[in-house]
C-alpha cells in the first residue's frame, strides 16, 4: 500500500473508532439469535398429530404452553403431502399444525423427510415399510423443500430440518440393494435442499438432520464419522446448525462414558485419560465452524418397555440435569424434549417407543412434566442496577447494569420517557448529546426484558441542559465525571464541564476531533517509511 493509501486508512479507522460503543459477550441461553426470542427449549409430538383434528392439535398445544416450551419441532411428511405424484401438494394437515402452534405463539422448526412412492427407488416397498428409503433423485426433494419455505416462510417459519436421523437404516434406507445409511448421498441431498430453499429465502436457517446416537456398524454411521463425512463431502456451506439427539439412557447426561452420546457433543476425553475421541464440537471446530450450533432436535428417555429403560423419577432427574446442563452451553441452539405422550398404556406394549412422553397416554402428567415447567419457566423480571455515567464532549455517556436470571434480550433507553434506542443485547452504552434537548431538567432511564416478556424500568436519572451561553458545570454535581446512580433511587447528572457550549458541536467540535485524527494520521505517515529506509540501509550494509 502506498503512503498516501495508510493515510487515509487511518482516517477512516480513526472515525469509525469514534462510534464504538463495547458489548458483553452474549452466552448461550441469554439471547441467543438462533432462540428467536422463545426461550431455549421445544417438544418434539412426534407422530402424535398424525390424523390429529383441529381440536386435538389445539390441546396439544395447550399442553405445549403449560410445560413453558417456546418452540415446536413439526413433521413435514413428504409421503403425505405430495403422495399421487410429483405435481400435486396437499399441505391440509401441515397447515393445520402451523396455525396452531402460530396460534400459541410458537417457534416451528419444520422436519421435511418420508419419501413418497413415485420417488422412491426401484424396487422399493410400496406403503408406509417403503418411506424410509431415500429418493432415487435428490433433486425431487430439493424440490419439495423449495415448495415447504415457499409457503411457510412468509409465515414466519425460517428454520428447516433436513431429514431425520440420516445415520440410521431406520430412517435412512440409501437403495434397495443397500438399504443402510449413506453420508455421500445424504450430503448430495443436503446440498441440493439448501440450494432451493435459499433461492426462496435467503434467511432460513438449516439444520442438517438430527442424528441418532449409534454406533458405526453395517445398518448405522456414527454421529462422529457422519459428520466429518459430511464436511469431507463438501457439505459445509449448506448447514447452519448441526442436528443431533444426544440420547443417553441408561445414563444420566453428565456420566462420563464415551458411549454416552450427550458426553460426545463436546467431551474427548474418558477414564482418566485411557480413553480419547473426537467431539462434535471438535470437528466443527477443526472445519472453522466455531460459530455454528448444535440443535439438540430430540432428547428424552422411556419409561416402560423392554431394553433400556428409566422409571418415571429417573426421567425427570434426567430431564433436570439435561436442561441444566444446556442452560451452561454457549454452543447449542433449542433443545427440543421427546415426547409429550406416551402412545400406549402403561404395560400394554413391549415397545419402549410407546412411552417416551411427559404425560401418559391418558394425558395425566409424569414428575418430569411438571418440574421441567419449573426449569424453564422463567418469572424472574430483569434487575436493573447503577447507571455508570462519564462526560463526552457536549454530553454524557451512560452504560446502565442491567442483569437476569435467564438472559436479557433487549434494552430501551427513554429519555423523558420516550424510546430514543432500542437494542437487542444484553449490554448497551449510550451518548446523550444536550443540545438534542431544549434547556431545563430531563430524565434518562432503562427498560431491560428478558426472553420470557418479563421487564423492568429502571428508575430515572435527571439531567440538566444548561441555557446556549451560560456557563456549563454549575450543576449539581460538577461536571458529571464516573457520576454512579443506584438504579433503585432518582440522581441528577448535570452537564459535563467541557468549557464548550452545545451549540458549537456541530462546527468546531467535529473539526476538532478531525484535526487529531489528521495529526495521528501525519505521525503514521512520515514514521512508517523511515523505518523502512532504515532497514533497507541496514541490508544494503
Amino acid at each position: 500500500m502506498r503512503a498516501v493509501g495508510r493515510f487515509f486508512s487511518v482516517i477512516a479507522i480513526g472515525a469509525m473508532l469514534v462510534g464504538i460503543v463495547p458489548f458483553n459477550h452474549v452466552g448461550a441461553i441469554d439471547g441467543d439469535t438462533s432462540f428467536r426470542n422463545h426461550g431455549g427449549y421445544g417438544i418434539d409430538f412426534g407422530g402424535a398429530w398424525t390424523g390429529s383434528t383441529a381440536n386435538q392439535m389445539q390441546s396439544s398445544m395447550s399442553d405445549a404452553d403449560d410445560v413453558g416450551v417456546g418452540w415446536v419441532r413439526l413433521n413435514a411428511f413428504w409421503s403425505t403431502i405430495q403422495a399421487s405424484s410429483s405435481s400435486s401438494y396437499d399441505w391440509s394437515s401441515l397447515d393445520q399444525a402451523v396455525a396452531a402452534a402460530k396460534a400459541h405463539n410458537k417457534q416451528i422448526l419444520l422436519l421435511p423427510h418420508t419419501t413418497p412412492e413415485w420417488a422412491r427407488p426401484a424396487g422399493a416397498p410400496t406403503g408406509f415399510a417403503g418411506d424410509k428409503y431415500a429418493p432415487a433423485n435428490v433433486n425431487d426433494y430439493a424440490t419439495f423443500f423449495s415448495k415447504l419455505v415457499e409457503r411457510y416462510a412468509p409465515q414466519g417459519v425460517l428454520d428447516y430440518e433436513v431429514w431425520n436421523e440420516p445415520n440410521i437404516s431406520n430412517f435412512w434406507k440409501d437403495s434397495v440393494a443397500n438399504p443402510n445409511p449413506n453420508p455421500v448421498r445424504y450430503t448430495q441431498l443436503l446440498q441440493a435442499a439448501a440450494s432451493a430453499g435459499r433461492a426462496q429465502n435467503s434467511s432460513i436457517n438449516i439444520v442438517s438432520g438430527g442424528m441418532s446416537p449409534a454406533a458405526d456398524s453395517p445398518n448405522s454411521v456414527a454421529p462422529r464419522t457422519f459428520l466429518e463425512a459430511i464436511y469431507a463431502n463438501g457439505g459445509q456451506s449448506s448447514f447452519d446448525a448441526v442436528g443431533f439427539h444426544p440420547y443417553s439412557v441408561p445414563a444420566m447426561p453428565s456420566a462420563p462414558y464415551e458411549w454416552n452420546a450427550w458426553q460426545q457433543m463436546n467431551e474427548t476425553s474418558f477414564d482418566n485419560g485411557n480413553i480419547t475421541q473426537a467431539s462434535l464440537r471438535g470437528i466443527m471446530t477443526s472445519h472453522n465452524d466455531v460459530s455454528k450450533k448444535i440443535w439438540i432436535t430430540e432428547y428424552g428417555a422411556p419409561t416402560s418397555g423392554s431394553g433400556d429403560t428409566f422409571t418415571e423419577a429417573q426421567q425427570q432427574n434426567m430431564f433436570q440435569e439435561a436442561i441444566n446442563l444446556h442452560k451452561t452451553y454457549d454452543w447449542v441452539g433449542p433443545m427440543f424434549l421427546y415426547t409429550m405422550y406416551d402412545f400406549q398404556p402403561n404395560g400394554a406394549s413391549s415397545d419402549r417407543e410407546d412411552y417416551f412422553g411427559l404425560k401418559r397416554s391418558d394425558g395425566s402428567s409424569k414428575p418430569a412434566f411438571t418440574s421441567i415447567k419449573a426449569l424453564i419457566e422463567d418469572t424472574i423480571p430483569p434487575v436493573v442496577g447503577n447507571y455508570h455515567t462519564l462526560p463526552v464532549k457536549d454530553g454524557f455517556r451512560i452504560q446502565p447494569d442491567v442483569s437476569d436470571n435467564v438472559g436479557v434480550i433487549r434494552i430501551d433507553i427513554l429519555v423523558d420517557g420516550v424510546v430514543v434506542r432500542s437494542v437487542d443485547a444484553s449490554t448497551v452504552s449510550h451518548v446523550v448529546y444536550l443540545d438534542q434537548y431544549t434547556p431545563g431538567s430531563h430524565t434518562y432511564s432503562v427498560v431491560a426484558y428478558d426472553a420470557a416478556g418479563n421487564s423492568t424500568t429502571g428508575a430515572p436519572v435527571s439531567f440538566t441542559v444548561p441555557a446556549v451561553g451560560a456557563e456549563d458545570g454549575n450543576t449539581s454535581n460538577g461536571n458529571g465525571a464516573n457520576t454512579e446512580s443506584a438504579g433503585g433511587s432518582s440522581q441528577s447528572i448535570g452537564a459535563p464541564n467541557t468549557g464548550w457550549s452545545p451549540a458549537t458541536r456541530g462546527s468546531s467540535g467535529w473539526l476538532w476531533i478531525f484535526g487529531a485524527v489528521v495529526l495521528v494520521g501525519a505521525f503514521y505517515l512520515f514514521r512508517k517509511p523511515i523505518s523502512v529506509y532504515a532497514h533497507n540501509y541496514r541490508l544494503r550494509r
